[in-house]
């Protein structure tokens, strides 16, 4: 019995090396435009409108297999809102975001031209916000694109998401309501390490 425990871990251990070194691991920069909204309900009379603005990431692809990756990105992101009131007086409540994406990246295709797919939470500290809005958010990523290979160990691509915040962090700013939800394309180029 200890022998057949024994192979059975030596086993696993073998194929978890095989996984393990399997060297598609990819480090790159992307950067892009946002349109940011929210579910806030503005006071009476007033109107929301949407907040164009940048965002920007570094990352780290570990590929697990073929086709599947672990990408934790770090980067920038700027959100929020304007609400325009009665008097034609705007407001901007921003929430300009650090964010942390542990995204899983699902590729489809091996030759240059491959689309995927990915999703993932993202945990958010504010840098910039409007008035009385909270500081942290955790956001949810779901999006795709298409990366274009020119080698084996260079590429570029263009991803949108969709970046829907789960937390209202309304906190004392005297909207109703307010959880982020942001549209994003971004361009950005990779290289194997």
């Amino acid at each position: 019995m200890k022998r057949f425990r024994l192979s059975l871990i030596l086993s696993l251990l073998m194929l978890a090396s095989q996984g393990m070194a399997y060297n598609s691991n990819w480090i790159g920069l992307q950067v892009g435009p946002v349109l940011s909204n929210s579910s806030a309900v503005p006071p009476t009379g007033s109107v929301q409108s949407s907040r164009m603005g940048i965002q920007g990431y570094i990352f780290y692809d570990y590929g697990l297999s073929d086709a599947l990756f672990l990408r934790p990105e770090f980067g920038f992101r700027q959100g929020g809102i304007n609400i325009t009131d009665a008097s034609g007086a705007k407001t901007l409540y921003a929430f300009d975001v650090i964010e942390l994406p542990l995204l899983l990246i699902l590729k489809f295709g091996s030759g240059h031209l491959n689309p995927y797919i990915l999703c993932g939470p993202a945990p958010a500290y504010a840098i910039k916000k409007g008035a009385g809005l909270s500081s942290f958010d955790v956001g949810f990523h779901l999006g795709g694109g298409l990366e274009y290979l020119f080698s084996k160990d260079f590429g570029v691509f263009a991803t949108t998401r969709l970046i829907a915040g789960l937390f209202d962090v309304v906190g004392s700013s005297g909207l109703n309501k307010f959880q982020n939800v942001t549209f994003s394309f971004t361009f950005g180029f990779q290289f194997r390490i």
